[in-house]
């Protein structure tokens, strides 16, 4: 039904979602990708709502995980 939409209105199908931690290969993406194209869509939108602006130039994702086991969490 979405693809139908997509061509009988000329609309752009992008597919939005989180891509790997920064410690795990980079295949998911790749395959996100990959999958996101063989159902037709048009791109995929990763997304970021956790960081501060050096988020975008430093990865953070790690430290944050070891802090929370230093707490207990």
């Amino acid at each position: 039904m979405l693809i139908d939409r997509k061509h009988a209105f000329g609309q752009v199908v992008m597919e939005y979602g989180s891509t790997n931690p920064i410690e795990r290969s980079n295949i998911q993406p790749t395959a996100w990708c990959i999958d996101a194209w063989t159902l037709g869509y048009d791109g995929v939108l990763p997304w970021q709502t956790v960081g501060r602006p050096e988020s975008w130039k430093k990865a953070v994702g790690k430290r944050v995980r070891e802090l929370l086991r230093l707490v207990g969490t």
